[in-house]
């Protein structure tokens, strides 16, 4: 892992981000030393999320609008990946017109 290119750095801890097998980790979340637990899936609801997608999350705190299938209804949504408060992936919505 450590010969990757980090994606950027971690919202929560400030350590590098990977790509590790199905989800994006921070260096920190993993092995016997664990200090954070930063983690996102490489698929949220149906959708794949690109590296280039969290490098552009971890860098500006959000992504481009991307499509996603609800898991409730089943139907889709757009939405933006986008950092919280507290270093936690979130979704952020598009404003709506009045």
């Amino acid at each position: 892992m450590l010969a990757q290119t980090p994606l950027g750095t971690c919202p929560k801890c400030a350590a590098r981000v990977f790509e590790h097998g199905n989800v994006y980790v921070c260096e920190k979340a993993i092995g016997s030393e664990k200090t954070c637990d930063f983690r996102s899936g490489r698929t949220i609801l149906q959708k794949a999320i690109e590296p280039e997608q969290m490098q552009k999350l971890l860098a500006t705190k959000k992504t481009d609008l991307l499509t996603f299938v609800s898991s409730r209804t089943r139907r889709p949504f757009s939405a933006f990946l986008a950092v919280q408060k507290d270093g936690n992936i979130g979704f952020e919505f598009e404003a709506k017109d009045p």
